[in-house]
């Protein structure tokens, strides 16, 4: 994991209103096909870091994609909009990370279907956030 991804994961699961939900089912990459829903995904999309002429200067802005998923479009609404509410516009030490802040970019929906798993139809909403943090 990433020191974004290490931080996604610290503030997710140290925020209560998430946790009521989801429990600790915030995974990194992929969910089991049988992992209960509602639960959150994240995955850092790119890397970028700062350099100037006298080299690397310890800070990183990634994107990091965050999915929260359920079975149906309240439930996911509800999670998302928790996530959003925990991570845009924050900054702070997240589990060891120094976070500077963490913008939400994009927002986008989406469904998965699985053929023959539990959860054949759920529902998804991905956001994009670029979380400047050190290094």
């Amino acid at each position: 994991m990433s020191g974004a991804g290490d931080a996604i994961r610290s503030k997710l699961v140290a925020t209560s209103a998430v946790t009521t939900l989801v429990s600790t089912r915030v995974y990194v990459g992929l969910a089991a096909k049988d992992a209960a829903l509602p639960h959150i995904v994240f995955t850092q999309v790119s890397g970028p870091r700062v350099d100037d002429l006298d080299g690397p200067e310890g800070l990183a802005h990634p994107r990091m994609q965050v999915t929260s998923w359920d079975d149906g479009f309240a439930g996911v609404q509800t999670l998302a909009d928790l996530v959003r509410t925990t991570l845009d516009g924050s900054s702070g030490s997240w589990g060891g990370v120094t976070v500077a802040d963490c913008i939400l970019e994009d927002e986008r929906h989406v469904l998965s279907a699985q053929p023959g798993a539990a959860a054949a139809r759920k529902r998804g909403i991905q956001q994009d956030y670029i979380v400047w943090h050190t290094e």
